[in-house]
């Protein structure tokens, strides 16, 4: 089980494995793509925010704000 933030629900949300779309390997760490239940979706890296994904495109913490 992971915590993400969703943008579509407003609020952190707790999601299982099953809900992992992919894991890459990145020069600064893991990326983990993830769906959330309602359908938003959104990319973690290890020790950073979650941050929703537009248009299938990853949309890496470093690059949002």
């Amino acid at each position: 089980m992971f915590e993400v933030y969703c943008a579509r629900h407003r609020a952190q949300v707790l999601l299982d494995a099953s809900r992992i779309e992919a894991i890459h390997n990145t020069a600064k760490g893991p990326m983990v793509a993830w769906r959330c239940w309602c359908g938003a979706r959104g990319a973690l890296r290890a020790g950073t925010a979650a941050v929703p994904r537009h248009g299938g495109a990853f949309a890496p913490a470093s690059d949002a704000a």
